[in-house]
């Protein structure tokens, strides 16, 4: 019995220590941390403050959450931590339960740092929030921006979508770190592209939908394919056609709740 114990914690210790090199830590300073798995596509954060350590968007599942717990361990040095999502999609809050069971603090506010500010929009989701680290000058902004996917603007219509990307711009200074909901972080103009090019594909969908083409004639029109092509410039890999489709009828509804 003694035996099967010990095989079995050092076969424990050993899928901890495996699932730990799974996740990658990008600093933008001695403050601000950007995490990433290597099977999950969620970007996490790690904030610093003079309390302990600000958690952002922690990912469900429970091999990520071993080594997410382990890294944070490692690094952080078993420093209090607290919790803060950018909205309350399950893949930017599904490691929540994990920390708060392990002593961690849920927050909804920036209460517990003076370097901590948040900005509360509607863009993607019904309640957005945008946080931003003055010292590192890092700005969280969850999937109101996604670098691997494309714009996904439903809650907030068109007007929420501008509105949200407009206050981020008016934060962010030619140094700002924009790091999305998921993919690479990026900056300011970049993220000024973005706006750009989702109004552009607002309009050429709007103007394809006025000739009366269908959905699928939609999917085969050269000009929003090269717009489509721009929101994931580093894969070269098109998105499923199904994914394509939705994403067109899902603008024609945001165009007729707005019109």
């Amino acid at each position: 019995m003694k035996t099967i114990f010990l095989v079995t914690l050092v076969l424990a210790c050993s899928l901890i220590k495996a699932a730990a090199q799974t996740i990658s830590i990008d600093a933008s300073s001695n403050d601000a941390y950007l995490l990433r798995a290597n099977d999950y596509n969620t970007n996490m954060g790690v904030i610093r403050s003079e309390n302990g350590i600000i958690l952002i968007d922690p990912m469900p599942g429970l091999t990520n959450l071993l080594a997410l717990e382990t890294v944070i361990a490692d690094h952080f040095n078993h420093e209090k931590v607290f919790i803060l999502n950018t909205h309350a999609h399950e893949d930017h809050t599904g490691g929540n339960s994990y920390f708060i069971e392990r002593g961690a603090v849920e927050l909804n506010s920036a209460a517990v740092s003076a370097d901590i500010s948040l900005l509360l929009l509607k863009s993607h989701s019904p309640a957005d929030t945008v946080i931003m680290h003055s010292s590192s000058n890092s700005i969280f902004v969850g999937d109101i921006y996604d670098t691997s996917w494309h714009p996904t603007f439903y809650a907030g219509g068109l007007a929420g979508f501008v509105s949200a990307i407009d206050a981020i711009l008016a934060v962010s200074d030619e140094k700002t770190l924009i790091i999305p909901g998921h993919g690479e972080h990026t900056g300011k103009r970049e993220l000024q592209r973005y706006k750009e090019n989702t109004l552009l594909w607002v309009e050429r969908v709007k103007e394809l939908n006025k000739a009366g083409k269908s959905v699928a004639q939609m999917t085969q029109d050269d000009q929003l394919n090269k717009i489509l092509r721009t929101f994931n410039p580093n894969s070269s890999t098109e998105l499923p056609e199904r994914a394509v489709e939705r994403f067109i009828e899902r603008t024609l509804q945001v165009l007729v709740r707005e019109s």
